[in-house]
């Protein structure tokens, strides 16, 4: 013999309606729970984007090439108002035309080179500026600039 407990418990994972004022309470339960727990969901802390200010990026001693220093600096509208490339004993600045298009909430620099074919440049150093939160792994946006050991400045696409 089973009990009106049993009953209910079995009936409600079956989905079947066996007393009305019970099915009812469960799913209004169920409503309430699911309410609760996205309500707390959607006040989750969000994460915030720390764009980049200042900054100044300098790689170990390469072999052949030494070490890449890149450094920036922004004004108060959040524009770079100086970035600068070094690297065998070269100092490039970026024109300001350049540095007008570096996204202002970037939060990710990387620097990459190489060693490049001297008839279209040579030695290359590229800067990348990202933007993108930890909680994403993908990028939102990205901005390339490269530097050529001829002194060339260039945005890559």
């Amino acid at each position: 013999m089973t009990n009106r407990a049993d009953s209910v418990r079995r009936d409600f994972f079956s989905c079947k309606d066996t007393s009305g004022a019970n099915s009812l309470k469960t799913l209004f339960g169920i409503v309430l729970v699911c309410l609760v727990f996205s309500a707390v969901v959607a006040n989750a802390s969000p994460e915030g984007l720390e764009p980049i200010s200042t900054f100044r990026l300098e790689t170990s001693a390469h072999w052949k090439h030494g070490p890449i220093v890149v450094s920036g600096d922004k004004n108060g509208n959040g524009r770079f108002q100086e970035l600068t490339i070094e690297f065998r004993d070269k100092k490039l600045f970026v024109p300001s035309n350049v540095l007008a298009k570096i996204p202002k909430l970037s939060n990710g620099i990387q620097i990459s080179s190489e060693a490049g074919y001297r008839e279209i440049g040579g030695y290359t150093i590229y800067t990348a500026f990202t933007q993108g939160f930890v909680s994403t792994p993908q990028l939102r946006d990205r901005f390339v600039i490269a530097v050529s050991e001829k002194g060339g400045i260039k945005v890559l696409p």
